[in-house]
């Protein structure tokens, strides 16, 4: 039986909670700041729910019932709030020599 770890999330400025799925080690607390995939890149979010684990069939009503998109996208990582210096990548075009 195949099992997930899934957690309710809030991005943007909606209001509203998305379902995303993580790695079945890690374990996340409601209100903790997270890194999730959207449809448009890479975001901060944070958690509306613990995270859960449950079997496929759970998660299959659990996405049908609230409306989720499949493939459910992926919590990628904490936020680490940080304070200094950031990199500023170069802009430069390299030309072959």
């Amino acid at each position: 039986m195949k099992y997930y770890n899934l957690v309710f999330i809030n991005h943007g400025n909606s209001g509203k909670n998305y379902l995303f799925k993580l790695h079945l080690k890690v374990s996340l607390e409601k209100g903790e700041k997270v890194f999730v995939e959207t449809s448009r890149g890479e975001c901060i979010a944070t958690t509306a729910s613990d995270s859960f684990i449950v079997d496929n069939y759970t998660a299959e009503q659990i996405i049908a019932g609230t409306g989720a998109y499949k493939p459910l996208k992926d919590v990628i990582g904490w936020a680490e709030k940080q304070e200094g210096y950031r990199c500023m990548y170069f802009d430069v075009i390299d030309i072959p020599f």
